[in-house]
């Protein structure tokens, strides 16, 4: 995997920001790279190059024997807006448009949701989850955006655009249920940004530069129609049909990874409220929650000892939650305070009702250890 990381860099001459996945049949490995370098807001467009910036923002498929490269899909080139896809997609089997699909889904960072055939990377389908002002089209035949040049921020322009540059969807990964047979989606909407011209450094001059300083970036967000009513929106897919079948809204935002069981529960975090909850993953309805020490932008998971079922949770507020947060605050004149102490929770399934579908008797507090 050392090696197969190396040959990534080469390639994609930016960092990989998360796990890949390896398609056992075919052992090609898919990897996700981030944006364009230096920093990933401003490095191309300050720099005034022609061309897509590849292999950014987009997955690999890498011979497992070879390292070379098979096939990629770039879901935003030329990236502008932060739009880096920093988790990687899921290797999902099911039907799509009523045929059996081998696919690489992933719910994009730019608010939209890219369904492609594994087997070569080919694009299937491209679904709006969360509002994008930037791309005009996709194109049906191979996927490639169409980008509105008024919502390119850069060294000749300020522009504000959609989604965030948190995007529709960050680095908390999706999940997906065989049994349901529905993608979940952590998203947020009505949040947009507005960046300013920016500032071309001097060919020789040193230390972190991303076209903007730092702390300015996430005070870039900019609240967009609808966000009085919600921001977060945790939504369920059918990948046959594309049609979302549910959402459940947040008034504020929501940063959680997802966990779906086998017993058809949804859980999510990821919310300032710092509200551990429960939903039914076939109707949304929400079933449980458990206030948490921290807001969980850690990734849940489930577990069985001795024939006890468990779910664990970390909890940890800060990086792209925080600042995506003290964005909104800053424009609303509010203050959100969420500790970032991290602590593991671990809750156990009540055994009466163990095997009752939407009725998760949870133990809060089985278990508790800070970091």
């Amino acid at each position: 995997m050392a090696y197969l990381r190396l040959v990534l860099s080469a390639a994609c001459a930016v960092s990989t920001r998360d796990r890949s996945v390896v398609g056992k049949a075919r052992r090609i490995p898919a990897f996700r790279c981030g944006g364009p370098s230096h920093g990933r807001i401003g490095g191309h467009r300050l720099a005034r190059q022609p061309g897509d910036n590849l292999y950014t923002d987009s997955t690999l498929a890498l011979d497992a024997d070879t390292g070379k490269l098979k096939s990629y899909h770039q879901y935003t080139p030329r990236d502008s807006w932060d739009w880096d896809e920093v988790s990687a997609p899921l290797l999902i089997d099911t039907e799509v448009e009523g045929k059996l699909t081998k696919t690489a889904t992933h719910a994009g960072r730019n608010g939209y949701l890219w369904v492609l055939d594994r087997d070569r990377l080919k694009f299937l389908h491209a679904f709006p989850f969360a509002n994008n002002n930037v791309f005009t089209s996709i194109d049906p035949k191979t996927g490639r955006p169409t980008v509105d040049e008024s919502k390119r921020p850069g060294a000749h322009q300020g522009a504000e655009f959609c989604p965030s540059i948190g995007g529709g969807k960050d680095w908390p990964p999706e999940a997906w249920s065989p049994q349901t047979k529905l993608l979940y989606i952590p998203a947020n909407n009505n949040i947009c940004a507005y960046l300013p011209k920016g500032e071309v450094p001097e060919p020789q001059s040193k230390g972190l530069y991303v076209g903007y300083d730092v702390d300015s970036i996430f005070g870039s967000v900019r609240t967009g129609a609808g966000a009085s009513d919600h921001l977060g929106e945790l939504q369920a897919w059918d990948l046959n049909t594309g049609k979302r079948v549910w959402q459940h809204n947040f008034k504020t935002i929501l940063w959680s990874p997802l966990l779906v069981t086998g017993g058809d529960i949804l859980f999510a975090g990821g919310t300032p409220d710092r509200l551990f909850r429960a939903f039914d993953a076939r109707t949304g309805d929400q079933l449980w929650s458990f206030p948490l020490p921290s807001g969980a932008i850690g990734v849940p998971t489930s577990f069985a000892v001795d024939g006890e079922q468990y779910v664990a949770v970390t909890t940890g507020w800060d990086l792209d939650a925080r600042g995506v947060q003290n964005g909104l605050d800053k424009i609303n004149g509010t203050t959100t305070t969420v500790p970032q102490g991290g602590t593991i929770l671990v809750f156990k399934l009540s055994s009466d009702q163990a095997s009752a579908l939407g009725q998760p008797a949870l133990d809060p507090g089985v278990r508790t250890r800070p970091r």
